[in-house]
């Protein structure tokens, strides 16, 4: 799997996560191979996710029961007044 991040993604995120533990000294390659392994967790995710996207067939959650009766209301929908629709 292709990385899609480069060195100034790795740079940016190890200042931040240096930035978060207090800026100790010392700790510089910890912090870049905690950014390189974060990134790569998220690239991965996140091409788990398009792969499912991708995959899903794009049919309806709900699908209709094969001789059911369709829904009916109890009461028939009225449009609403035109004083109404004023009053808005």
């Amino acid at each position: 799997m292709k990385n899609t991040f480069n060195h100034e993604d790795i740079a940016r995120l190890a200042r931040h996560i240096w930035q978060l533990d207090g800026c100790q000294s010392g700790r510089d390659e910890e912090n870049w191979f905690k950014a390189e392994q974060l990134l790569r967790l998220v690239s991965a995710s996140a091409s788990k996710l398009a792969t499912a996207k991708r995959n899903t067939p794009a049919t309806p959650a709900v699908k209709a029961v094969k001789g059911a009766a369709p829904v009916r209301r109890s009461r028939p929908v009225q449009p609403p007044s035109s004083a109404a629709v004023l009053a808005r």
